[in-house]
């Protein structure tokens, strides 16, 4: 199993320019495809979505 690339309450944006900052909610490994899930929420008023690693980065993309 290889180490999640984001943590629990790490701060992190979607790979769109037009991101705002979420947060990582729960990471989630899966052993049958090889790679980490994460639950992010961008926002009380939005709902909580999951993504893979290369769906977020830690800084905002331009």
């Amino acid at each position: 199993m290889t180490n999640p690339k984001f943590q629990i309450g790490e701060k992190v944006y979607h790979i769109t320019p037009e991101s705002d900052q979420g947060v990582v909610l729960d990471c989630t490994f899966s052993m049958r495809k090889g790679y980490w899930l994460y639950l992010v929420t961008f926002g009380p008023e939005k709902d909580s979505m999951d993504y893979y690693e290369d769906e977020l980065s830690t800084s905002k993309t331009f």
